[in-house]
């Protein structure tokens, strides 16, 4: 069932967070990953560290998290511009 909301998305309840990045290279991320990054900067790390770069346009990559953070997976999808 899809839930729209309107909230502050890292305070959701849901099984999995999808943050945009670009997946050309570390460190490059859309705003919700970085607030995401603010709130839970080993958590993010760690996801990070699990990434393999290049990510191709438009790929998702799932990481099931082992973490503090409240979400059972985190996917990063490539939203970069060629």
């Amino acid at each position: 069932m899809l839930k729209l909301l309107n909230a502050d998305v890292l305070d959701a309840e849901a099984d999995a967070l999808l943050l945009t990045i670009d997946g050309q290279a570390r460190g490059l991320r859309g705003n919700v990953a970085h607030a995401f990054q603010r709130r839970w900067p080993d958590d993010y790390e760690d996801f990070e560290t699990q990434l393999r770069f290049p990510i191709p346009l438009g790929s998702a990559v799932r990481i099931d998290a082992d973490t503090d953070c409240r979400w059972r997976s985190i996917i990063f999808v490539d939203t970069a511009s060629p």
